[in-house]
């Protein structure tokens, strides 16, 4: 059997503004041209609230504090580059396919009182930031989403019940 790449920890940084705002941004690099949250790696010892709010201040310059944990996403993605929420499917009898990553990101929620700017200060990771309703990503209007994102936006609802998924 084919060795598997490491299961990594990401932390998907949601950022909630008043009207149920959240701010996204046009992903380059891995995952080019789909919309996601700020967010990166778990560091080695690193609180998942320390990093939320880390990778938002390196990616968007806006420091929030007031990290909680709402939902947490299992995705495997194929050699073949296609995600699915939760395990990946058998190739047959004990074996799996080959895998290009394994994830478990836990998405981490900050309510703010504002829409604070945000800076794109990783360009090469980024294109941009914008506040948009969390609606418009279950309406697809800012597709392909980010597989992360994706998984956690396919399970429907609004911001509201994201509280009941930790």
């Amino acid at each position: 059997m084919a060795a598997h790449p490491p299961v990594r920890v990401g932390v998907g940084a949601l950022l909630v503004a008043p009207g149920g705002r959240v701010l996204v941004g046009v992903r380059k690099g891995v995952g080019a041209g789909t919309t996601a949250l700020p967010g990166g790696h778990l560091e080695p010892g690193e609180a998942l609230a320390h990093c939320a709010a880390r990778e938002t201040a390196e990616e968007t310059g806006i420091d929030a504090q007031g990290w909680r944990p709402v939902a947490v996403e299992n995705v495997v993605v194929g050699a073949d580059g296609g995600a699915s929420a939760g395990a990946a499917p058998a190739a047959g009898a004990g074996s799996a396919l080959p895998l290009r990553s394994h994830y478990i990101t836990v998405f981490m929620r900050c309510d703010l009182d504002t829409e604070p700017a945000a800076r794109t200060l990783e360009p090469g990771a980024c294109e941009g930031w914008a506040w948009v309703p969390w609606a418009d990503l279950g309406a697809r209007a800012h597709a392909p989403l980010f597989a992360p994102l994706a998984a956690l936006v396919a399970r429907g609802g609004g911001l509201a019940d994201l509280e009941r998924r930790v």
